[in-house]
C-alpha cells in the first residue's frame, strides 16, 4: 500500500511538471516569436516643418515624403493654412496632398500658383501667361505695346521703347518676386527683366535699347544691359517656367520685356517702398 501511494505522488509530480513548461492554451511547447524590428514611424506636418526649417530644400522633402513608408498628414484648410505661415513651398505641400490621396484645395497665396492654359492664337503661334508672385499675393500681367523713340546725344543715337502711363496698375511690395511663364519655349534671351524710367514731361515710361551710331548698330531692339536685372530661370514643370531676380528690386517701375522687334511687348508691374 504505501509503495502503491508513492507512485500515485510520483505520477502526480511528473504531471504537474510538464504542464508548468506548456504554455496556458497551447498545445505546443516551442515559445511564441515576438518581433524586436520597431514599427516604421509616421511622418507627420511636425516631421515636414522640421525639414524645412533645417534647410534641406524642397526636392529633399518630396523626395522623403514619397519615399516615408506611412504618413498621417493633417491637410484640413486650418492646417494648409498653418502649413503656410510655417514656409512651406507650394511644391511641398501638393506633395503631402498628393501623398494622403486627397483633394487638392483652393490655392493659397503662394510661390507657384498654378497657371491656367489660355486659349491658342497668342502672338508666335503659341500659348501664353505671365503671373507675377510676391507676398502681396499672385497677379496676372497684361502686355502693352511699346512705341520706338530716339534721342541724339553727341554723334550717338539713344533708342528707347516708350509706354503709356507713368506707373503700372500692378503694385507690390516685395521686393524680391518671382515670375512665371507659361510658354512652350525657354524665356531665356526671348524675355528681359528691365526697369523703365518714367517721365512726366511725355506722360510714360521707357526702356531703354541697344546703342546705335552714325556708322554702326548694337544690340538693336534689346533692351540696353544697364537697363535690365539678371536672373536665374528654371523650369518647374512642362511649359511653365520661374523666373527668380538676382537682386532685390528697388521701389520703381519694372516689366517683363519680350521680343526682338519696335512693337516688342511690355508686362509692367511696379514696386512700392
Amino acid at each position: 500500500m504505501l509503495a502503491a501511494k508513492v507512485l500515485i505522488f510520483a505520477t502526480a509530480f511528473l504531471t504537474v511538471g510538464v504542464r508548468a513548461q506548456t504554455p496556458a492554451g497551447s498545445g505546443s511547447t516551442t515559445p511564441p516569436v515576438v518581433s524586436t524590428t520597431p514599427a516604421a514611424a509616421s511622418l507627420t506636418n511636425e516631421d515636414i516643418v522640421r525639414l524645412n526649417d533645417a534647410g534641406l530644400g524642397d526636392d529633399v522633402i518630396v523626395a522623403k515624403i514619397n519615399a516615408a513608408a506611412q504618413v498621417v498628414f493633417r491637410l484640413e484648410t486650418d492646417d494648409l493654412i498653418a502649413l503656410k505661415k510655417a514656409n512651406l513651398s507650394q511644391n511641398v505641400i501638393a506633395a503631402m496632398i498628393k501623398r494622403t490621396g486627397a483633394p487638392a484645395a483652393a490655392p493659397i497665396s503662394a510661390p507657384a500658383p498654378v497657371v491656367q492654359q489660355l486659349p491658342a492664337g497668342m502672338p508666335g503661334g503659341e500659348d501664353l501667361a505671365i503671373r507675377l508672385v510676391a507676398k502681396d499675393g499672385t497677379s496676372k500681367l497684361t502686355s502693352m505695346e511699346g512705341h520706338m523713340a530716339t534721342t541724339w546725344a553727341y554723334v550717338t543715337v539713344l533708342t528707347f521703347s516708350d509706354f503709356p502711363g507713368l506707373k503700372a496698375d500692378v503694385r507690390i511690395r516685395d521686393p524680391h518676386p518671382q515670375i512665371l511663364i507659361q510658354s512652350s519655349k525657354s524665356p531665356q534671351g526671348r524675355f528681359f527683366l528691365v526697369r523703365c524710367e518714367s517721365n512726366p514731361k511725355d506722360g510714360n515710361r521707357s526702356v531703354k535699347l541697344g546703342r546705335s551710331g552714325i556708322f554702326s548698330h548694337k544690340d538693336f531692339g534689346v533692351p540696353d544691359s544697364d537697363w535690365t536685372i539678371p536672373f536665374d530661370v528654371r523650369q518647374v514643370e512642362p511649359g511653365i517656367w520661374r523666373m527668380d531676380p538676382k537682386q532685390d528690386l528697388k521701389p520703381g517701375e519694372y516689366g517683363l520685356y519680350g521680343g526682338l522687334f519696335s512693337a516688342a511687348d511690355l508686362y509692367d508691374f511696379g514696386v512700392d517702398g
